[in-house]
């Protein structure tokens, strides 16, 4: 699994995860918990989750970000 994005909040997740679903491309969330932990605390990469996706699917899921105006994480 690679790092495709990293969500500051729930509203970005969602999206993110609409797209990949409507696309079938499968991805895991890490860190989705911490958003509801600390509510109304926005500290850079401290309620942030990471979207994952399945290697062979990297490119494909970056170029599905780009086209709807979101910038895919570049690690």
């Amino acid at each position: 699994m690679s790092p495709l994005y990293r969500a500051a909040n729930p509203v970005d997740l969602g999206l993110v995860t609409s797209l990949l679903e409507e696309a079938g491309i499968e991805y895991l969330i890490q860190g989705e918990g911490w958003n509801a932990l600390f509510p109304g605390i926005q500290a850079a990469g401290f309620n942030e989750s990471l979207v994952l996706v399945a290697d062979p699917d990297l490119e494909p899921a970056r170029a599905l970000l780009r086209r709807a105006g979101l910038m895919a994480f570049e690690a």
